[in-house]
């Protein structure tokens, strides 16, 4: 038979008190759970004038104590119990799901797929979620390491996600303790990202010249912009007087997996104003006369659903994310470039922007990084010139001479 956990009862300080001629009766105590102090006061009809006053308010306040201790016990022992039935695999579930409403599509489908990541490791130990111990999550860490060969920046989200939900048990007063302050935090691998060259980029905007995506290519290229926005762009967003472009929305899935352009973005560095450049102009203005041509070719067959958007196809339907990879994949195989992934555009364009002088801090506001140590984390590491600019001037600050 399982052994029940032994509640700790705390130490009481009580004190008598005369309030108004009449005696009151104190506890203090501090919560095992909240390390919080707090009080409960009892008026007694004891009068202090009465003789023996004193004596039968003591008397009452022994009672008062012992009544304290079984309500205190009874209440901590059913806390006990309701959480010795929670299964860890269950409270994790309910959790996720509770956060539905609160998270956008993509993170809750994220938190989902953690799910059945943890639960084909756990399902099989049937523990109850009181007795999850540090060692179960560092194991499970290393069965992600060691058997499902996954990076640490994968199981940092399992990390997140464990983390959130064992808070909030413990918060909820549900368990006593919140296990995931004593497991350490999985180290973050840096992405090294491939970027083109200058000459490369050159190169390739030789080669998309006249491509149906040569709009979306130079959006990434010029303006480092993410697919996501891209793709959510709209003529209403083109400011032709301010010469502008405003960058409020993106792409996304919803939970049909359906398409869906939404104004939460990743961030609010992320919601920005970026300059009309003349090259982007002309190319939005074909792209408007060729919708305007397929709407009178494919008349009532015609998708009025992406009414506005720039980035659609000839029958109107939004670009899917998916073919825009693909089509990029496929160029840089044909004409023997380097691969690399699309979000590498981005990337390009700042590493570029980096060497041409352009400091942290403006690529970081040009990008929508909330952060400037994004920047410098991704892209400083880039800037070999950079390096023997700043050996140069430290030697001829010396008045080195090379042999």
């Amino acid at each position: 038979m399982k052994k029940k956990k032994t509640i700790s009862l705390p130490t009481l300080n009580s004190r008598i008190r005369d309030r108004g001629g009449v005696y009151h009766l104190v506890l203090y105590w501090i919560d095992p759970y909240t390390n919080k102090q707090k009080t409960k006061s009892k008026a007694t009809d004891i009068q202090v004038s009465e003789k023996n006053s004193f004596k039968k308010a003591s008397k009452a306040k022994e009672e008062f104590v012992m009544e304290f201790y079984e309500k205190f016990k009874n209440h901590y022992t059913s806390k006990e119990n309701e959480a010795e039935k929670i299964l860890f695999l269950d409270y994790l579930k309910q959790s996720i799901l509770r956060y539905k409403n609160r998270l956008q599509y993509r993170s809750f489908d994220s938190y989902m797929r953690n799910f059945t990541v943890i639960e084909k490791y756990f399902i099989a130990k049937n523990l109850y979620l009181h007795n999850i111990k540090p060692k179960h999550i560092l194991d499970f860490y290393d069965y992600l390491s060691l058997e499902r060969n996954v990076s640490n920046n994968t199981i940092l989200h399992h990390h997140v996600l464990l983390r959130k939900v064992f808070k909030e048990a413990f918060l909820k007063k549900i368990i006593t303790e919140d296990i995931m302050l004593h497991v350490p935090r999985p180290k973050i691998q840096k992405y090294i990202s491939e970027v083109f060259t200058t000459d490369e980029l050159n190169k390739f905007l030789e080669i998309i010249k006249g491509h149906k995506f040569e709009l979306e290519f130079n959006l990434a290229i010029f303006y480092g912009l993410r697919k996501s926005e891209i793709l959510s762009l709209k003529f209403s967003s083109i400011d032709y007087v301010d010469k502008t472009i405003n960058i409020n929305s993106k792409i996304t899935k919803n939970e049909k997996g359906e398409l869906i352009s939404i104004k939460k973005m990743k961030n609010d560095s992320s919601m920005r104003f970026m300059p009309l450049i003349n090259i982007i102009k002309k190319k939005i203005t074909e792209r408007k006369k060729r919708i305007e041509n397929d709407k009178k070719f494919f008349k009532n067959n015609y998708n009025k659903k992406w009414n506005d958007f720039i980035c659609v196809d000839e029958e109107g339907k939004i670009i899917n994310p998916d073919t825009l990879t693909r089509t990029f994949k496929r160029i840089l195989k044909e004409n023997d470039l380097k691969s690399l992934r699309f979000h590498d555009l981005r990337h390009s364009c700042a590493t570029l922007l980096y060497k041409k002088g352009i400091s942290l801090k403006d690529i970081q506001k040009y990008l929508g990084h909330s952060n400037i140590s994004t920047t410098a984390n991704i892209y400083s590491h880039f800037d070999d010139s950079q390096k023997e600019k700043t050996i140069n001037t430290i030697k001829n600050s010396l008045l080195i001479k090379e042999k």
